[in-house]
């Protein structure tokens, strides 16, 4: 986004041009994703520092859901079926960086 390269302009200005190379950009760091199971349901929470703008979540074969967030942090909670579950999640934050966790499970 232009706001960040503004703010490193105006801090490289002020401090001189050494300075810089420790200043942290905003939105340099993807998502974090924890996926985890009782047996029944998937469990997913997501995090990043700077936001979550949108989660997407398919399972199996399915219609790929897709959730608007505004959030640092996100959990949600999705049901499995019978036999083989395989869980896609896509987590995208403000600094439009993602991150994507697959895992599978057998139901019995």
């Amino acid at each position: 986004s232009c706001k960040v390269s503004k703010e490193l302009e105006i801090i490289k200005e002020r401090e001189g041009h050494e300075t810089t190379k420790t200043i942290k950009v905003k939105g340099v760091s993807k998502p974090t994703i924890d996926v985890t199971t009782d047996g029944k349901k998937f469990f997913i929470n997501a995090k990043d520092a700077e936001g979550i703008t949108k989660i997407e979540i398919k399972l199996n074969s399915g219609e790929v859901r897709t959730k608007q967030v505004n959030a640092t942090e996100f959990n949600t909670e999705v049901e499995m079926t019978s036999g083989v579950n395989k869980l896609t999640v896509v987590v995208y934050n403000k600094g439009n960086l993602s991150e994507t966790s697959k895992v599978k499970y057998t139901k019995e």
